[in-house]
């Protein structure tokens, strides 16, 4: 599920065996397949969301996918993200705006999530089989500049 017309169009056109794989939509609003999934993954996609939309995705993700299907989320950025300080308090905690630099400058909405807030975004739905919190330290050009993210694998019961 994707939210640019555009790109779906292009990915259509570059692979059009998989037409009728790919969909334009609000992935925490619907998901527009009707059908039940093994294996869900976001690659950072959730992590331009609130908390209220992250919650509403997992729900339906919790709706198509299998019992035992997994959930695999890869780069949720964590509270200790340098850029977790620079941005402006959103709509929630853990979701910021107004970054005037960076990597985000300029991105709207990018949300953190401290080891509890994933716990409580998973819930009951979801068993969290794989929790990994990755830190690198950027020396070069901003010393001391610190990109940390989650990874997490979970398992509809």
């Amino acid at each position: 599920i994707e939210g640019s017309e555009s790109a779906v169009t292009k990915l259509r056109k570059r692979f059009p065996e998989l037409k009728r794989k790919i969909a334009t939509g609000d992935f925490t609003a619907e998901i527009p397949f009707e059908k039940q999934f093994d294996c869900v993954v976001d690659r950072s996609a959730l992590a331009t969301n609130s908390t209220k939309a992250i919650t509403a995705c997992l729900e339906l993700v919790s709706d198509v996918l299998r019992p035992g299907g997994k959930v695999i989320t890869v780069d949720m950025f964590s509270t200790e993200h340098s850029a977790y300080e620079q941005g402006q308090k959103g709509v929630d905690t853990f979701t910021r705006t107004g970054f005037k630099k960076g990597v985000f400058a300029n991105l709207g909405e990018i949300h953190f999530c401290s080891e509890k807030h994933i716990r409580d975004l998973f819930g009951t739905r979801f068993d969290v089989q794989h929790l990994e919190h990755k830190i690198r330290t950027q020396v070069v050009p901003e010393e001391q500049y610190q990109h940390a993210a989650w990874d997490v694998v979970a398992a509809k019961p």
